[in-house]
């Protein structure tokens, strides 16, 4: 009787030796290294986001950038056209004997052209 208490108290000691000696610092181990790499894992996430943000901004830099480079060319292109319509109607003008009221009327009709060109241009490459 003697000898089957001694092995039931000691297989009760090395059940409790076993659990909090070996059992539950493998389990704590195994518990940080899953918080680490879940960590890991956000931190990564969390990076990639970033990443993906500045290059939404850039891309949309970019095109601000590009749609005020169209802007500015289809405005120039404008003025250029425009000049050499007006020095046109100048010379015109100059054959003519009225050259005064002649100048005026082709400058307002130039103006208003230009107007419509350019209200043209803003509407083809505006920045909303």
């Amino acid at each position: 009787m003697k000898i089957i208490l001694i092995v039931s108290i000691l297989l009760i000691v090395c059940s409790i030796f076993y659990y909090y000696v070996i059992f539950l610092p493998q389990k704590e181990v195994s518990r940080l290294e899953q918080i680490k790499e879940e960590e890991s894992y956000r931190r990564e996430q969390e990076r990639i986001e970033l990443e993906r943000e500045h290059t939404e901004q850039r891309i949309e830099e970019n095109q601000k950038l590009l749609q005020q480079q169209f802007l500015d060319d289809c405005l120039s292109q404008v003025n250029s056209e425009y000049a050499d319509i007006f020095n046109r109607l100048i010379e015109a003008c100059n054959d003519n004997l009225d050259t005064y009221n002649c100048g005026i009327s082709a400058d307002r009709l130039i103006k208003e052209e230009i107007k419509d060109a350019k209200d043209e241009c803003y509407r083809k490459y505006s920045q909303e």
